[in-house]
């Protein structure tokens, strides 16, 4: 049986998972909402079957899954109402606009005891996988450390750009946004971090 999932955020992100779980047999999408109504209109033409909610709370009805695709600010009440409900939550990045209550986020979804995880997609790609295959077996030598560095010619990038919230300080941003990917990677390989000094710099 097919597993139900409630996408919420029906931008870029939400109407590509919309687009691959409409061709994987083992997802169903049962109900979508964004606050956008051209947004609920394209992701209607996307999946006509697939029932547009009045709200992020009616779109959780009877799915198992919930995909939230949306800023964190909303996004944080809508993942603890899933999760009170007994659903699954499958979440974007960044979760929260904080360390402090991204950490708050993780601890209530592990209270729930239900099954969460965030949508860092990058490191499953065949070029970080690579990465991962050699550091693993011993072809990169004895890794002693990881620099990022992370440019574009314009932020949000421009398939981001109707995403306006991913430009403002508030709740997006490039280190949110981007090199959240990377850390979760390089913590994979290397094992766990911790935040010795930051300082932000802003154009």
């Amino acid at each position: 049986m097919a597993i139900k999932v409630a996408i919420i955020g029906l931008g870029i992100m939400g109407r590509r998972m919309l687009e691959h779980m409409n061709l994987h047999a083992a997802f169903q999408p049962s109900a979508f909402w964004d606050p956008d109504p051209a947004a609920c209109s394209a992701a209607k033409q996307m999946s006509p079957d697939t029932r547009l909610a009045s709200s992020a709370d009616d779109a959780l009805g009877d799915a198992d899954l919930v995909y939230l695709a949306c800023p964190p600010r909303p996004r944080k009440q809508i993942a603890l109402t899933a999760a009170g409900a007994g659903k699954a939550v499958f979440l974007e990045k960044p979760l929260g606009i904080d360390g402090a209550e991204s950490t708050a986020l993780v601890t209530a979804l592990e209270s729930a005891g239900v099954p969460a995880a965030i949508n860092f997609t990058q490191a499953a790609g065949a070029a970080l996988g690579d990465i991962s295959r050699d550091a693993l077996d011993g072809t990169l030598g004895n890794l002693v450390g990881a620099e990022i560095i992370v440019t574009y010619s314009a932020w949000p990038r421009g398939w981001q750009m109707a995403a306006d919230w991913l430009r403002l300080r508030d709740e997006g941003g490039m280190t949110r946004e981007v090199i959240s990917h990377f850390l979760f990677f390089i913590e994979r390989i290397l094992g766990p971090l911790s935040v010795v000094s930051a300082h932000p710099t802003y154009p």
